[in-house]
């Protein structure tokens, strides 16, 4: 009986281990603005998270240089630890380099939860999180960061998050409380749930007159108490601009609604809400449009919202709806929202007597780098790589699942053309494959920018 008590001790102890972190110093930077401390692995974003407190000199630079999988911080006890803490805030400047961070999870209830916890007067730029689980009873709970304080003027400009965020009191899908900060082309398609107050899709908490949001969107579910909105819950004050928000909204308080749970004291101009996707026919700030006219182009640019191809307030163009009109939300055209990034219209081949012609049209395009053709002989023998003077050394392709007869053959690239960027007008591109022999299949592969 006493052997069987021990084993039983053993079993429960090994079901509670849990994974060692490690932090590795970045084996190049200085954290100077002209040398930034190099981020490429978790274990180097983990040492951002443990020293940055201690680097001496104050305002620090970090740059990502990878894609990091943060997955792991799964095993972590509590998950992931934040950049800054209510006593010791983030002082610097980190930029993702438009790199990914995938798989961070928090499961912690303590208050100023995110990457970054809290931080004061920081630069938070091109950081795109996707896959969150962040869990706290605690308050300013986001994906991004927990609260962002002013002393400098901080800046969060092209990030993004996708995931859960689950929080106790001023949540948001990428940030939960900004002060005097300016945020501009950011998204967030996080789902978000909070038990009290101050819930947004984007933003918890905007709590300063010299606040501006410009350029973002949010497209999760939100759901909360008092003052929950499908972009932002409760706007104190500040300017919010060409923003939108489709997300359903769960709330039962009267303070709550499609784009805004409450705005005082603020200025919100040319921002819309889905009536129909977001279940909230009224909103304190915005315009509620139908699902159609929020998938209309010139539902925005009647609003002064700039387009691709528009010159409304200028040279710059924020915004595209891929496909065409009626066919999906706008997305930001530097921060591409998972959104294909070419629309092929058709796509044809044609036997010539100097060879087999490929035609292709696209319908629009987003930071379209080009397209490599690729090959493959029908009876299973791969054909002899061919060079071209884009790509000089071709290479075979990774073969694709088994789905149908076409996936099964080995696939090699023969060539490259070259895209058109971003574009909202029809492009005709055309290859002639002069080697072809036998039974041919031909298909393309896109390379965005």
């Amino acid at each position: 009986m006493k052997k069987i008590k021990i084993l039983l001790m053993i079993l429960l102890c090994a079901g509670t281990i849990v994974v060692a972190q490690t932090a590795t110093q970045p084996e190049v930077g200085t954290g100077l603005s002209g040398n930034p401390y190099r981020i490429a692995t978790l274990e180097n974003l983990y040492w951002v998270s443990q020293n940055y407190g201690t680097v001496s000199g104050g305002y620090r630079y970090y740059v990502q240089t990878a894609d990091i999988d943060a997955s792991a911080t799964s095993t972590w006890d509590g998950g992931w630890t934040p950049i800054g803490t209510k006593d010791l805030m983030f002082y610097g400047s980190y930029d993702g380099g438009d790199y990914s961070i995938s798989g961070l999870t928090i499961n912690r209830n303590v208050y100023y939860q995110g990457m970054f916890g809290r931080a004061q007067g920081a630069t938070l730029k091109n950081i795109h999180l996707i896959n969150v689980s962040i869990t706290s009873t605690g308050w300013y709970i986001a994906a991004l960061i927990g609260r962002l304080d002013s002393y400098t003027v901080p800046l969060i400009q092209n990030c993004s998050s996708t995931g859960t965020v689950s929080g106790y009191n001023i949540v948001g899908g990428l940030a939960a409380e900004v002060n005097s900060t300016v945020i501009q082309y950011c998204y967030s398609r996080c789902t978000v749930t909070g038990s009290s107050t101050q819930i947004g899709g984007l933003i918890g908490h905007i709590s300063s007159s010299t606040q501006t949001v410009a350029n973002c969107y949010s497209t999760g579910a939100v759901s909360g108490g008092h003052y929950t909105g499908g972009f932002i819950g409760y706007c104190q004050s500040g300017i919010v601009d060409r923003c939108y928000s489709f997300g359903h909204v769960t709330s039962n308080s009267a303070n709550s609604g499609g784009f805004s749970g409450y705005a005082y004291l603020s200025t919100i101009t040319n921002c819309l809400w889905d009536v129909t996707t977001s279940g909230k026919a009224t909103s304190n700030g915005g315009t509620g449009k139908t699902t159609t006219e929020m998938k209309t182009q010139s539902t925005y640019t009647d609003a002064g919202w700039d387009f691709v191809g528009e010159t409304v307030n200028g040279t710059n163009n924020y915004w595209q709806i891929l496909g065409g009109d009626g066919a999906a939300y706008p997305g930001l055209v530097s921060n591409v929202d998972g959104a294909l990034p070419i629309e092929l219209s058709s796509f044809t081949v044609s036997n010539l007597n100097e060879g087999v012609e490929i035609l292709w049209q696209t319908a629009t395009e987003v930071n379209n780098y080009g397209f490599e053709i690729e090959r493959a002989i029908d009876n299973g023998v791969p054909p002899s790589e061919s060079r071209n003077e884009r790509n000089p050394k071709s290479r075979t392709s990774t073969p694709s699942p088994k789905n149908g007869s076409v996936a099964q053959h080995n696939w090699v690239c023969i060539g490259f053309v070259e895209g058109n960027g971003t574009t909202n007008a029809p492009k005709s591109y055309s290859f002639t494959d002069k080697s072809a022999n036998g039974k041919t299949l031909y298909r393309l592969k896109q390379i965005d920018r």
